[in-house]
């Protein structure tokens, strides 16, 4: 899964102890590294073990909760480890 922690100091990125209600989010396989696009409203995960994306949608008014999109995950190939958002 994914573990999400709030940002307690954006000066010096600080996470909060404590993690995000529901966390650790269910992604595929071997979560490998998190993608988050410029909006800041969606995130994606590349499992290297299942070979695919988990997509999720959130917003600052969810407190940090993620929520999957419908269709995720989505296939990548084997051994995805790293997600480029452009």
């Amino acid at each position: 899964g994914v573990a999400v922690y709030p940002i307690v100091n954006t000066a010096t990125g600080a996470l909060d102890a404590t993690p995000v209600t529901g966390s650790p989010f269910a992604a595929g396989t071997n979560p490998y590294s998190v993608s988050v696009d410029v909006d800041d409203v969606f995130a994606y995960v590349a499992n290297q073990g299942s070979g695919n994306v988990s997509e999720f949608v959130f917003t600052p008014d969810t407190g940090g909760v993620l929520f999957p999109v419908a269709g995720s995950p989505v296939a990548s190939g084997a051994g995805t480890e790293y997600i480029q958002i452009q």
